[in-house]
């Protein structure tokens, strides 16, 4: 049977046998089931144009159960297209887009365990995954307004983005390998785990999450870093808040110019890159392996943008800090934040509140080569000094408000540098702080 621009209508339940072969021309072909009735089809429709595209018409029902091969779109504009996962699983070619138009259903009917692959989604109509995942593995930029329900999971491969924006449902895990996946609301990575949170009910695995509205995570929405590493991407004047796990072996890239706010225990292991705009760690959020109430983070962080710890849990940053990006630990409560690390940033470090803790000049980024006023703020916080060391005269310390110096019992601090501005100094611990500059 060859469709070459013309359309097959089906009035009644029927199977067609599956020795007869369909093939697409090299135009558009349709298949239209009419309402009520079910067409069964296990053979394979194959078709080797992929400018020709196979639409299903009718509101009725057109079951597949072959391995499919034809590569042009599959066009759902009415009823519903569903795949057979019994005694073999139905398939679609992995390079044929899909649009599933307002009103019409794409029913993978998979079983726990097994997978179908399409090439891209669009429309406005409804996806239903059965129990198994449905791999998207586009290169377009689209956007699939309809619902996707099932509890079975999603996975965006292909270097393309995947805008969803509809209120979907699914409650299996979504998958990212390759491209993005872009949302607005927590909704649309459909619904969250309740009441056990699941920890990689999101996998970043090679692509990137695109946020590009105020979004709150669910906790419960475990994160997952791959070995491919992951990147959550903030839209300018954004605010990706989570205050659940982001856990696994990658790295994590902040992307955006927005903001990213994490409040929760993350024990990701991999390193940490804000390319652009802010992470804050905040609430009672720590990054790393938690030991005795002490959290500690081995992973190097890359600092493009803006770096705030404003958590109350105590924190070690053991990793090398590099990038032009500024430091701020600003809390209102008594947290120490430690830097241990041999570390090369060059932008400001800003204490506001709390405690910084250092052993050593180069724990406060990179000594500049000339005297640069304020590359040490001290505008309310503390800086302690655990061991003795001399700071580079050219880190300029500004005072804008209230602070204070400490040094650990046998700690001397040594600074020939210049300290400015209109705030108190207080000289707290039993160790020593030597001033030999012109301080203004």
């Amino acid at each position: 049977l060859t469709l070459n621009g013309g359309t097959l209508s089906t009035t009644a339940d029927f199977t067609l046998a599956t020795t007869r072969g369909v093939t697409i021309g090299n135009s558009d072909a349709t298949i239209s089931v009419a309402t009520g009735t079910t067409l069964t089809y296990d053979g394979v429709i194959a078709g080797a144009s992929s400018s020709a595209d196979f639409t299903k018409a009718g509101d009725g029902v057109l079951l597949l159960g072959g391995t499919n091969t034809f590569t042009g779109a599959t066009l759902i504009t009415q009823g519903t297209l569903r795949l057979a996962n019994t005694p073999a699983a139905g398939s679609l070619s992995a390079s044929s887009p899909m649009t599933v138009s307002v009103g019409a259903t794409f029913d993978t009917n998979m079983a726990s365990g097994q997978t179908t692959s399409i090439g891209s989604i669009t429309g406005g109509g409804n996806i239903a995954l059965g129990a198994g995942t449905l791999v998207a593995s586009g290169s377009t930029d689209l956007t699939f307004s309809g619902i996707i329900s099932g509890t079975g999971g999603l996975s965006k491969s292909g270097t393309g983005t995947l805008t969803l924006s509809g209120t979907n449902t699914y409650t299996g895990k979504t998958t990212i390998t390759q491209g993005a996946i872009s949302v607005a609301a927590n909704s649309n990575l459909g619904g969250a785990p309740t009441p056990i949170a699941v920890a990689d009910q999101l996998t970043l695995d090679g692509g990137t999450l695109i946020v590009t509205s105020d979004l709150t995570l669910d906790t419960t929405r475990g994160v997952t870093l791959g070995s491919g590493n992951g990147t959550l991407n903030v839209a300018s004047g954004k605010t990706l808040s989570y205050g659940g796990v982001i856990a696994g072996t990658g790295a994590l890239t902040k992307a955006g110019a927005g903001s990213l706010d994490l409040s929760g225990v993350n024990t990701y292991s991999g390193a940490t890159t804000i390319s652009a705009g802010a992470v804050a760690v905040t609430g009672t959020g720590s990054l790393g392996t938690v030991s005795s109430g002490a959290a500690t983070y081995a992973g190097n962080i890359v600092n493009g943008g803006t770096f705030t710890y404003s958590s109350s849990a105590t924190q070690t940053f053991s990793g090398a800090i590099s990038g032009a990006g500024t430091l701020t630990k600003d809390t209102s409560t008594a947290s120490t934040l430690t830097l241990s690390g041999t570390n090369t940033y060059t932008g400001t470090t800003a204490v506001t509140a709390g405690t910084v803790a250092i052993s050593a000049d180069n724990n406060l980024g990179a000594a500049p080569g000339a005297l640069v006023a304020d590359r040490l703020t001290l505008n309310g916080g503390t800086l302690r000094a655990t061991s003795s060391f001399t700071m580079s005269p050219n880190r300029g310390i500004t005072l804008s408000s209230a602070s204070t110096i400490s040094a650990d019992s046998g700690a001397t601090i040594t600074y020939g540098g210049v300290a400015a501005g209109s705030g108190r100094l207080t000289k707290a611990g039993p160790g020593t702080l030597t001033f030999s500059g012109t301080n203004t």
